[in-house]
């Protein structure tokens, strides 16, 4: 029971398949790409959504974001861990979400590039079964749901959730049609080839 408990949780944990050298330098290349613009983000918008100005800051009740390194630490973890998201994508996707979490909380609410966390459960989306993208799903729900936000206004407070949950659906889409145009592609081959071997 407990061997099969064990093998259980590390099909989960692990993907079993070997990536090739161009796939490891893409994932290489995307840690390396999301962590650049995370950082022209975080400098660029002070760690907000939009820039914003002072009456803004004002109506919605958020505060200036003082500058500090910690987020480019949160961003780093965020991005660099993505060079492994095929090899062991929920626990790239545990890291990276909790990690986003944390980054939020200590900024005061303020928003890290959301990509990174888009990019994980892009991954279960397109790599793991149905009902792990199910889970995954909810997980990323509650996340939005229990994320720390800038403001104190109940508008902004919703239009922040909504846009990042907006962004997690799309992940969640991508990935589950790119996963069935691959199945489709290769059941195509496969009849084709059975066609051949026929003649």
């Amino acid at each position: 029971m407990e061997k099969t408990a064990a093998h259980i949780l590390e099909n989960i944990l692990i993907n079993r398949r070997e990536l090739t050298p161009t796939e490891w330098a893409q994932d290489i290349a995307l840690g390396l790409g999301v962590f650049v613009l995370g950082c022209v983000y975080l400098i660029w918008g002070g760690g907000s959504l939009i820039p914003l100005d002072d009456a803004f800051r004002e109506f919605t009740g958020v505060q200036r974001y003082v500058f500090s390194y910690a987020p480019f630490f949160y961003m780093a973890v965020m991005s660099l861990v993505l060079v492994v998201r095929r090899i062991t994508p929920w626990l790239v996707f545990v890291v990276v979400l909790g990690t986003y979490l944390a980054g939020r909380a200590a900024m005061g609410g303020q928003e890290l590039l959301v990509l990174a966390p888009c990019i994980a459960l892009f991954t279960i989306a397109e790599e793991r079964s149905r009902w792990e993208v199910v889970a995954a799903s909810v997980l990323t729900a509650l996340a939005v749901v229990i994320m720390a936000t800038p403001g104190t206004s109940l508008a902004f407070d919703l239009y922040t959730r909504l846009m990042v949950f907006m962004y997690f659906a799309l992940a969640v889409f991508i990935g589950i049609s790119l996963r069935s145009y691959r199945r489709y592609r290769k059941e195509a081959e496969q009849r084709l080839e059975e066609a051949a071997a026929i003649r």
